[in-house]
């Protein structure tokens, strides 16, 4: 959330969603960050672009992926959710780096709760990126699963 004096107050003829979007002058932005060791910020990515719905579980992704690129071997990670019978979504890990899958998911089993381990693991030379040069998850999507 964000606060300012340079920044809009309310939408324009749109009390609704005035209401639904800010919270005592607070702006709901969407973004998911990480606060760095430094103080400042890093905006990761879009929470609602990112949450995967398993089990009655809601997961980000950008958390995962954040935890798994602590790994030294990793250089990008992607992770999806994938539609999934039984679980309404299952994680899924796209992954680029001189790690075995093996090797990421002992890593990530340290790292995370159960529920939000990768039960499906690619390795790929690169991931997909759009024009802005952002990771394209429909792209990951399309190509691997």
């Amino acid at each position: 959330m964000i606060k300012g004096e340079i920044l809009f107050d309310r939408y324009l003829n749109k009390p609704e969603a005035t209401v639904k979007e800010f919270k005592d002058g607070w702006f709901k932005t969407g973004d998911y960050v990480k606060k760095q060791a430094d103080g400042t910020f890093r905006i990761l990515g879009r929470m609602s672009q990112d949450i995967i719905k398993k089990a009655g579980y809601k997961i980000s992704g950008l958390e995962i992926e954040s935890h798994l690129l602590e790994h030294s071997k990793v250089t990008e990670v992607c992770v999806l959710g994938i539609p999934d019978e039984k679980y309404g979504e299952e994680i899924a890990c796209v992954f680029c780096g001189e790690v075995s899958t093996a090797e990421l998911e002992s890593f990530a089993r340290e790292k995370m709760s159960y529920y939000k381990l990768p039960k499906i693991w690619k390795q790929v030379s690169r991931l997909e990126r759009n024009q802005m040069g952002k990771v394209s998850k429909k792209q990951i999507r399309a190509l691997y699963f």
